[in-house]
């Protein structure tokens, strides 16, 4: 899942979702059993691959090839345009093997929230990813449900992609300040400050996420159980 191209808003409460949505649905996809999405520190690998110092310096015509380098299977990735007070969104996923495209859907509406648990849900279909019922929450249930808190956490975690550290602690720090219950953003902060060898800190955090573990996807939740074994 790459960044969307944000077409005709200066406004910074939407280009900011350039970002921001794609950081949804990955929320929203991984999920799914049977989808396993490529996170942000193999693309970033990638991207160093194909001369690009980083993620964001990736130039849109080489983003398949970021994708397969990444050892993605699929591309997701999109257009979001402002239209007066809704937020339209065009998306699409390219299967990177036969440059089929396997789906392509329009959504429409004021709550990016809810427009990211929509795709997520019409990408499933679209590669016939059966879910059992109640296995995939809403984003907002398992992330934050405040704009603004999710937005500091995509600025967060663009600095932790670009080693800018000290950023990322900030960042995330202000999402929880936003949304204490934001548990992603607790996990962020313990894997920051134990990259910065801030151990007693990392641990502070992480237990911070264990008592908000159904507030995170269930493959956080394992990752954070670990951590604290």
């Amino acid at each position: 899942v790459v960044a969307f191209e944000v077409i005709g808003a200066s406004s910074p409460d939407v280009t900011w979702l350039g970002k921001g949505l794609p950081s949804m649905l990955i929320t929203g996809l991984a999920q799914t059993p049977d989808i396993e999405v490529v996170g942000n520190e193999r693309l970033g690998d990638a991207a160093r691959q194909i001369g690009a110092s980083t993620l964001e310096g990736v130039e849109r015509s080489k983003l398949a090839e970021l994708a397969r380098r990444a050892g993605a299977r699929f591309i997701l990735n999109g257009t979001i345009v402002q239209a007066g007070p809704d937020l339209r969104i065009d998306a699409r996923v390219e299967d990177l093997v036969t440059g089929a495209v396997r789906v392509a859907e329009t959504v429409r509406g004021p709550d990016a929230l809810a427009l990211a648990d929509d795709l997520s849900a019409r990408v499933r279909r679209g590669l016939d990813v059966k879910t059992a019922p109640g296995t995939v929450r809403k984003v907002a249930d398992v992330a934050s449900a405040s704009v603004e808190a999710y937005r500091a956490f995509t600025a967060g975690v663009e600095a932790r992609a670009n080693e800018r550290n000290a950023d990322a602690r900030r960042h995330f720090a202000e999402a929880v300040r936003l949304d204490p219950e934001f548990a992603l953003a607790y996990v962020h902060l313990a894997e920051v400050d134990r990259h910065e060898e801030m151990i007693r800190d990392s641990g502070r955090w992480l237990r911070m996420a264990a008592q908000r573990l159904d507030r995170m996807p269930e493959r956080d939740a394992v990752l954070v159980r670990a951590g604290l074994a």
